[in-house]
């Protein structure tokens, strides 16, 4: 009898613990991406797929969020499976290679159209998916070189004197701080940590090269790196530029469709794939733009938009459905194939069913995790009220059926939040000659977990991943220069 009951216990235990891609069985098909590798690698062996599926992530090794400081770069895994003629997406998880020869770390970023208990949570890899994947990249010219100086986190305040304060994440001290000619706002990184790309005054877009401390200007907006690191995406009047992120040289352009005035674009957290929103008075269409083939899927069309609307957007952190709102209600895309996507508007309310806001502003999307969906309203932005007129501010917390969950710190009005890796940064709202309160909160429940005092002006959050030799730890302001005219051509 105790064997039985034995034996029943532990198929209820595997049944727990079984992760979702081995409960579903290997793969038939694999895409990886990463730097180094020139577009896309898809695996179809049964034998790399087994190694690669079940095989990859420890689910009983959970290892600690922060990424150790000798894990090489990131190279994304995609299973599939077939579906008759066509392969379907089914979960993504994220390969790290340790470059001192221990084992691999894999965060499983989650399934595809769905959420589970392993998403976003790191783990170790098992011997033999890391055996194999380090055998894949070596076999496909990639070098895994311990010596490499490599990309560390940081979160970057930007005020609008110019200044570039290189912080630490958990503690929000400055590690180096850089002064630009000009403000600059929409800074991401690039070139493995050793670029900054950002708009300076009157929006002209530039590239900060970190090791000269030169910036050029460029002939539009940076978007993003190419996973491989090879090309970058340049939002230019009515198209997309592909050009070389090393010359700039242009090698692609693709016409943006829609006939709306004003757009707007969303990178996944992959890079990926883009959203881009076309809009005007009483239209709005989203399209699909694949990064990888340079192509968009077919467009479709936002119904009941609240005008005037105010559009924001942000990818679901695993990067499998995206999120949009026009400031009252919220628009859920899914991307169940890469061609077409379902959008669902909902009408946001509070607990007793009270539409919001209800102050006269509007909410943005701080981020989308899992089953939820993070909202605030940006106190002092341009066209939002003055901090006086706003009655609660906080994080709402609501979940994919636009039910209120929780609101977070409803006593403190945000200027700005932006999330990364289980914490979310905040810019308290201030009115004018104030200091400015910047805040990093648990991301499970919104408890302040570091504070800084900045002084007055304007402010704003970016997040960039740079090489750690320009955090130098040397808190004195470093000037940059402008590039010749023989640099910028």
């Amino acid at each position: 009898m105790k064997k039985r009951l034995g034996l029943v216990l532990l198929i209820v235990l595997l049944a727990v613990l079984v992760p979702p891609a081995a409960a579903k069985g290997p793969p038939d098909r694999i895409v990886i991406t990463g730097p180094g590798i020139a577009g896309e690698l898809v695996i179809e062996d049964r034998p790399t797929l087994d190694a690669l599926s079940m095989g990859m992530e420890d689910f009983l090794s959970v290892i600690p969020q922060e990424i150790p400081a000798n894990l090489g770069p990131g190279y994304t895994i995609k299973r599939l499976f077939k579906d008759g003629l066509h392969y379907t997406p089914f979960d993504t998880a994220v390969y790290h290679p340790d470059l001192s020869g221990e084992g691999g770390r894999v965060l499983f970023v989650g399934i595809y159209n769905g959420w589970t208990e392993y998403d976003g949570i790191w783990y170790a890899a098992q011997p033999e998916g890391d055996r194999v994947i380090r055998q894949i990249l070596a076999d496909h010219g990639v070098v895994l070189d311990v010596t490499e100086s490599l990309p560390v986190p940081a979160l970057i305040l930007v005020n609008d004197s110019g200044a570039l304060h290189f912080t630490d994440p958990a503690s929000l001290a400055d590690r180096a701080v850089w002064e630009l000619p000009q403000e600059a706002s929409n800074v991401i990184g690039g070139a493995r940590g050793q670029a900054l790309y950002y708009a300076g005054a009157n929006l002209t877009p530039h590239r900060l090269d970190l090791a000269a401390g030169i910036q050029c200007p460029l002939p539009g907006q940076v978007l993003l790196e190419t996973p491989d690191n090879q090309q970058v995406i340049i939002a230019g009047e009515g198209v997309l530029e592909v050009r070389d992120a090393a010359t700039f040289d242009l090698v692609k352009m693709v016409a943006i469709p829609g006939k709306e005035e004003n757009i707007k674009f969303f990178v996944s957290p992959h890079r990926e794939w883009v959203y881009v929103l076309r809009y005007e008075t009483g239209s709005a269409s989203l399209r699909l733009f694949n990064v990888l083939t340079a192509k968009f899927a077919d467009g479709m069309p936002l119904r009941n938009i609240n005008d005037p609307a105010v559009y924001s957007g942000s990818w679901d952190t695993s990067g499998t459905s995206f999120h949009i709102s026009d400031g009252a209600s919220l628009y859920k895309a899914d991307v169940f194939e890469p061609t077409w996507v379902i959008i669902t508007p909902r009408m946001l309310r509070d607990e007793n069913s009270h539409p919001l806001p209800s102050d006269g502003s509007w909410f943005e999307i701080a981020t989308a995790r899992g089953e939820r969906v993070y909202l605030y309203q940006p106190v002092g932005r341009a066209g939002q009220p003055a901090n006086d007129s706003v009655t609660q501010g906080g994080i709402y917390v609501f979940n994919n059926h636009i039910t209120l969950l929780d609101h977070w710190q409803p006593d403190r009005l945000f200027a700005q939040v932006i999330y990364h890796e289980g914490r979310y940064y905040a810019l308290q709202a201030a009115a004018a000659g104030e200091p400015v309160e910047a805040l990093v909160l648990d991301g499970q429940n919104g408890s302040i977990l570091a504070q800084r005092t900045l002084d007055p002006g304007a402010w704003s959050l970016d997040w960039a991943w740079l090489d750690p030799t320009v955090l130098s730890e040397d808190t004195a302001i470093r000037p940059v220069q402008e590039c010749s005219r023989a640099e910028a051509e």
